[in-house]
């Protein structure tokens, strides 16, 4: 006979999420009446671990008790399949969900659970409850004078108790939050699966007690408790016998229900990743969005299959824990995914609303910040979604820094380019638009990444050009100058007049003086030298402008009203080395 599991826990809103696509399961799904139905003085209520011989009867006793409220003749459920009711009143539902609710956490406080996955923890404990009370009932137990109490094992120095003509033990827990309390050792609950076989393999006599665990997890007793008031429960109970025979563990019906719920949601898990790829080409936070689409609905979808797994199909312990494990593991990758890709969302909303140019130095130090913050995120969520599946979390840390550490060591060019982008974006020397020049490197800026800028030379050739490389050397931002200082030295012939000389100093002062561009009290022309190369006249001015484009016109416009100056002065020029 079956006895009903407890109240599934899933994310709020996941029920409508999934609404017109698995209404077959959703319909049958009200936790809320059973959290109505408990009472919170059964819930919080403690268990006696203080000897082995507490433990032991407490566990039979709550044991016991489930089966009292579920199984015996006289239980609710018992009593609604002898009547000729099609569905049981919804009370009855409820306060027998709620006490095996309360059941289920009363029995796993006497197992000492340490090595279960908490991701699974919950599941296989009551699972290892029923299997652990179907060795009690086919195996001789001693008498309860005969378990060590406190003041017994109070002069033992070995805290540990075994049950005679078995492995199994009630040690005491020395370390962590349950320290001092006597539990099924942790060794003893990963072998009781192992116990229960041999004791399932055994020939008994017709008067030895059923396997009650076989009729909870071959006939669908979890498919009667959550539609029961959608689907009759008798007819689950009354399913034809072939439908019950079992394949590698598992019954025939189970194997056909699997394949639906496995089909059903690949199929909804590949509509996404196609409409993903579909919207993939699009920017923006709708790019983004599309993008995740498949991380989402995996983190949507793992919970529910598990649900469904556990209490709903009610998978047999061993197919149960490597399905769910290897969800789990697929739900915390694809939570990390996700954060990864809000991060970004985060980046490019912020970006938007305050209107930044989206290839600017402030938006990429905008996204930069978010990939770090999300980066932090979904380390912390790889670190604890390896923890709750069973990885040891120091383990992962250990890896992910020799990992880092190979990857700093073999990519040294690639963290100093990265490292060359963040001291240009905290910095910003030059933006977008700025003419530089450092190094051999001269262009306009198009673009500042994350690894290399790009840079447009003035015959019009992109330059990409690595940011360890920029910052190198000193940077000269052109576009950034207020003013330009223009010093030449020019060269004239030793047999050039001394008066013409002078005359071309007082007519180059004029010249420069009255250019518009031309700062005042600037300009200076003066002889300097005279040498082996001849008169040396120093030209020295500043011209008020910021613009690449108008100096050049500014300078060549000087540079050749001197010229001719001195051809009208009859003066010849001549180079240093001559």
């Amino acid at each position: 006979m079956p006895h009903l599991p407890a109240s599934p826990q899933r994310p709020a809103g996941f029920a409508q999420f999934l609404l017109s696509l698995v209404i077959f399961f959703v319909v049958a799904l009200q936790p809320h009446d059973v959290r109505a139905a408990l009472r919170p003085d059964l819930v919080l209520e403690t268990v006696d671990t203080s000897s082995p011989r507490a433990t032991l009867n407490g566990f039979m006793a709550v044991m016991n008790e489930r089966y009292q409220a579920t199984i015996a003749p006289n239980s609710l459920i018992q009593t609604y399949l002898r009547s000729g009711r099609l569905f049981p009143e919804k009370f009855d539902i409820k306060e027998a969900i709620a006490m095996v609710q309360r059941d289920r956490a009363m029995s796993a406080k006497f197992l000492d659970l340490r090595e279960v996955p908490l991701a699974i923890q919950e599941q296989s404990a009551w699972r290892l409850t029923l299997q652990l009370m179907e060795i009690f009932n086919h195996i001789p137990m001693p008498l309860l004078v005969d378990v060590p109490d406190t003041n017994a094992m109070q002069g033992l120095s070995i805290k540990k108790w075994i049950l005679p003509g078995t492995d199994i033990r009630i040690g005491l827990v020395e370390s962590g939050p349950r320290a001092g309390e006597y539990l099924f050792t942790k060794e003893t609950v990963a072998q009781i699966p192992v116990f229960f076989e041999r004791i399932r393999s055994i020939d008994y006599p017709p008067s030895a007690p059923p396997f009650i665990f076989d009729t909870i997890f071959n006939l669908p007793t979890g498919l009667a408790t959550y539609l029961a008031y959608v689907v009759p429960p008798r007819w689950f109970m009354t399913i034809p016998l072939p439908l019950t025979h079992t394949l590698f563990g598992e019954p025939i019906w189970r194997w056909a229900a699997l394949l639906v719920l496995l089909f059903f949601m690949g199929w909804i898990l590949w509509s996404c990743v196609r409409m993903s790829g579909r919207g993939a080409t699009k920017k923006g936070v709708i790019g983004i969005l599309m993008r995740i689409m498949p991380a989402m609905t995996l983190v949507l979808l793992v919970p529910f299959l598990c649900f469904v797994l556990g209490d709903v199909l009610r998978v047999t312990p061993h197919l149960f824990g490597r399905m769910t494990l290897v969800l789990w593991g697929m739900f915390y990758l694809a939570l990390t995914w996700m954060v990864w890709g809000f991060g970004e969302l985060i980046a490019e909303w912020i970006i938007g609303l305050e209107r930044i140019q989206t290839d600017s130095t402030d938006s990429q130090l905008i996204r930069l910040t978010a990939r770090l913050i999300a980066m932090g995120f979904g380390v912390g969520i790889l670190i604890e979604g390896a923890d709750r599946i069973g990885l040891p979390s120091y383990s992962i840390m250990a890896g992910l820094g020799v990992g880092g550490l190979a990857v700093a060591l073999a990519g040294q060019q690639a963290l100093s380019n990265l490292l060359g982008s963040l001291i240009i974006m905290f910095e910003k020397p030059f933006r977008i638009g700025h003419t530089i020049k450092t190094g051999g490197i001269e262009g306009t800026i198009e673009n500042i990444g994350f690894r290399t800028a790009k840079l447009r030379t003035s015959d019009g050739v992109l330059l990409i050009a690595p940011s360890s490389e920029l910052i190198r050397h000193p940077i000269e931002n052109m576009t950034m100058r207020d003013s330009w200082r223009i010093k030449k030295t020019l060269y004239f012939r030793l047999e050039s007049s001394i008066d013409k000389v002078q005359g071309f100093i007082k007519g180059a002062e004029a010249l420069i003086a009255n250019d518009i561009d031309v700062l005042d009290q600037t300009p200076r022309v003066a002889l300097v030298e005279i040498g082996v190369h001849g008169y040396e006249v120093l030209i020295d001015f500043v011209l008020g402008t910021s613009q690449y484009d108008k100096q050049l016109t500014a300078n060549d416009r000087i540079l050749s009203g001197l010229a001719l100056l001195a051809e009208q002065s009859h003066l010849s020029f001549r180079q240093a080395t001559d």
